[in-house]
């Protein structure tokens, strides 16, 4: 009966299949390596910090959940301009009057629209990822290509619905089937050694050492989540150290950073309280109820 360990001639076959294995696995990962090294090349040139930030720019940089003070920005500096006029504000929500209809960017059209379909009471928060969300793609988009956020799986500069992304997903797409493919054929040509020659430690080490090698390559990657990269972190420093050209602009960048809790509490639009809260009503107290565990009476029998 052949040793099921199997001797030094018996292993060598399962040996050399772990070999193919791991070099199958480090081959495919060295293509997807330069595979993404040319999609990163494909990104344009970073916009240069000292170019500065827009006060929407800084808005969605700053404040990404939510997104209401790109809105604001734009409702404040309206109001400054005394575009649009503040009526009151009360029960957290604040009243306007448009004496200039007249938009002078996008951002300030879909204000005045959420003004004209609200008949000027508009609250606090303006919900705009709601209603118009292509006006905040397009302003996602452009800071993705200037190099200021890169999207989540994605080099810097490079957005997920252009064309070499597209290019690039269905390459490695390719390549990890046809992967998958060759691992699972070696493996299939592993298991029919180790039943001919007896030895089955390599065909155990033929599935380890690809897995052990995976989850080490995995721990040592930089997880490429949605965020801000370098330039964009130098753009910010920037216009936070560069002083205002005027007090207007100077009032809107405090809304961009913090929203309208960041404007002088003299300020009209300071936000107003929030409602009282609806008083709490005390638990009522359930009567007790008698319950009669005795057996009914047989009165009439």
């Amino acid at each position: 009966m052949m040793d099921m360990a199997g001797g030094w001639p018996e292993v060598v076959p399962g040996l050399v299949l772990v070999v193919l294995s791991v070099g199958v696995l480090v081959r495919f990962w060295r293509v997807e390596e330069r595979d993404w090294q040319e999609l990163a090349a494909s990104a344009g040139p970073v916009r240069p910090s000292s170019a500065g930030l827009s006060v929407y720019e800084i808005a969605y940089l700053k404040n990404r959940y939510p997104f209401d003070p790109v809105g604001l920005v734009a409702l404040v500096r309206m109001h400054e301009q005394q575009r649009v006029r503040l009526l009151d504000k009360k029960y957290n929500a604040y009243h306007y009057e448009v004496t200039d209809p007249v938009p002078r960017d996008e951002v300030e059209a879909v204000v005045l629209g959420v003004l004209a379909e609200s008949d000027g009471r508009v609250p606090a928060a303006l919900d705009i990822e709601r209603r118009h969300p292509d006006l905040l793609e397009e302003l996602h988009r452009q800071l993705v290509v200037d190099g200021f956020l890169h999207e989540r799986g994605l080099p810097a500069g490079v957005t997920s619905d252009a064309a070499q992304t597209t290019e690039w997903r269905a390459r490695r797409a390719r390549a990890r089937r046809r992967r998958a493919f060759l691992l699972g054929a070696l493996l299939a040509v592993g298991g029919v050694t180790a039943v001919l020659f007896g030895a089955w430690w390599p065909l155990a080490l033929q599935v380890v050492a690809p897995l052990a090698l995976a989850v080490r390559r995995r721990r040592t990657q930089t997880p490429q989540g949605w965020g801000a990269t370098r330039a964009c972190e130098d753009a910010v420093r920037v216009v936070r150290t560069t002083r205002p050209t005027a007090k207007e602009d100077a009032l809107l960048r405090r809304v961009a950073f913090g929203g309208l809790g960041s404007l002088p509490k003299n300020h009209p639009l300071f936000p107003c309280p929030r409602p009282p809260d609806p008083p709490r009503e005390e638990p009522q107290e359930e009567p007790s109820r008698f319950i009669d565990f005795d057996p009914p009476g047989l009165g009439g029998l």
